[in-house]
């Protein structure tokens, strides 16, 4: 925020610029501001008037002393008359020639005027100032994208930062990039993007407490601007589902309830349904629930591998399933992967032979759904091992190798049983194989999870 602080008060500085500037030039060319020189010329006037008054007084004593010396000369007034008369004459005119009292005043008067003229001048300017200041900022606040300047701000990376994820980048290790993401995100709560990313990738990377959270502030956020959240509480629904190894509890089934009060055709909660009733078998449920999807959207990306779905179900219940859309044709390439699995000699001796062995098949990062595509489940007695991880062995219809053109293939010694990465698992992995030039690929559980 540095540099927007920095460049608004650069352009407030300018505004200012415009008031204070001509006003500058103004005082200096004309001198019309200031005060005691306007004082002083209003003194001189005050004293020129004063001047004037002073020599019609004289004039007007001459022209009455010779009225009334021809008065005497023509015998109109005795000597004493005379004498009297003058002296009253010349008396009036020493008073009428002091200073008056009222240019006293008016002095005052003049000087208090200029004295409040300059003081309101400074008001003025002033208040003018404070007013650029004021509407400025405040229209900007009101009117402007202050918000989306702060989140921009808050969620740039500066040097120190990108060291450390291109570090963390080139070890692998995914933790610290999306922690690292999450931090930026208490700094900027309101960045929905940021949100989103943060739980895709979380998602793909199978941290599901991260993408529990990142989905619980999207509602948030929705529920501020009253944008539906209909689907980001099924996906919130799956990954608390995920985040319980493959289970319903309490949090997926409030996840599911808000989803569907919604809109009770939320297709991600419909599909995590769908999936939870064909893991357990329950199949004419699970083909129920992939038909409302079909129904309420006819044209759905996955509609192929959901009626892939319904036809396995229909065979696990013994019936004849009928799929017009699925393509026939005998040419068609097969996605599938030769996954020869081994352990190093190091780790059989950490293990036991009852241990389960998950060897699945995901979707590169961010390339297709977070949950796995083919896997099979093995025990550690059953390796060294060569299977094939096709759309035979999807765990559902919405998720199958044939949706994707590259995979990540994993072997994974569960201490717990648990498909879920937890510490003291063993692995192995190979990533990005074509899953449509049918290769062999071969791994080894070398390393343990940390």
């Amino acid at each position: 925020m540095t540099d927007f602080w920095f460049l608004s008060l650069a352009l407030l500085a300018l505004a200012l610029s415009f008031i204070f500037v001509p006003v500058f030039i103004y005082v200096k060319k004309e001198g019309r501001l200031d005060r005691s020189n306007v004082s002083n010329q209003s003194s001189e006037l005050v004293d020129t008037l004063e001047h004037d008054r002073q020599r019609q007084n004289v004039t007007i004593f001459k022209e009455r002393l010779a009225e009334l010396e021809a008065e005497y000369a023509q015998g109109k007034h005795q000597e004493e008359t005379f004498i009297q008369l003058k002296s009253e004459l010349e008396a009036s005119l020493l008073i009428d020639s002091e200073p008056s009292e009222g240019a006293n005043i008016q002095k005052k008067n003049l000087a208090g005027r200029v004295a409040t003229l300059g003081y309101m001048n400074v008001i003025v300017i002033g208040l003018s100032a404070v007013l650029v200041v004021a509407l400025s900022y405040g229209s900007y606040f009101k009117l402007g994208s202050y918000d989306e300047v702060s989140q921009a701000s808050a969620m740039r990376f500066d040097d120190r930062e990108i060291k450390q994820a291109q570090a963390s980048a080139e070890q692998g290790d995914m933790t610290a990039l999306l922690e690292q993401l999450y931090q930026k995100l208490q700094q900027a709560p309101e960045n929905i993007e940021g949100w989103r990313l943060l739980a895709r990738s979380a998602m793909n990377t199978e941290y599901y407490d991260l993408a529990v959270e990142s989905y619980t502030q999207i509602i948030r956020i929705f529920d501020a601007t009253d944008e539906s959240t209909a689907s980001v509480y099924g996906l919130l629904a799956q990954a608390h589902y995920y985040q319980n190894q493959g289970k319903f509890n309490s949090a997926v089934q409030g996840a599911l309830d808000q989803a569907f009060k919604e809109k009770p055709n939320e297709v991600n909660s419909l599909g995590l349904m769908a999936i939870n009733a064909f893991a357990n078998e329950k199949y004419s449920v699970a083909i129920e629930f992939w038909k409302r999807i079909l129904l309420a959207v006819p044209d759905h990306p996955s509609k192929i591998s959901i009626e892939t779905g319904i036809q396995r179900a229909q065979i696990a219940l013994g019936e004849t399933p009928v799929n017009t859309s699925q393509p026939t044709n005998a040419s068609t390439t097969i996605a599938r992967i030769q996954v020869e699995v081994s352990i190093a000699p190091e780790v059989l001796a950490q293990v036991n032979a009852q241990d389960t062995v998950f060897i699945f098949a995901k979707s590169a990062a961010g390339t297709g759904p977070a949950m796995p595509l083919a896997a099979r489940k093995l025990k550690v007695s059953d390796l060294p091992i060569t299977i094939e991880l096709n759309d035979q062995s999807a765990m559902g219809p919405m998720a199958k190798l044939s949706q994707v053109t590259h995979a990540n293939v994993v072997a994974r010694i569960s201490k717990s049983g648990q498909p879920i990465a937890q510490a003291g698992d063993y692995e192995g992995r190979y990533d990005s194989v074509d899953v449509l030039a049918n290769e062999s690929v071969r791994i080894q559980i070398t390393h343990q999870i940390n």
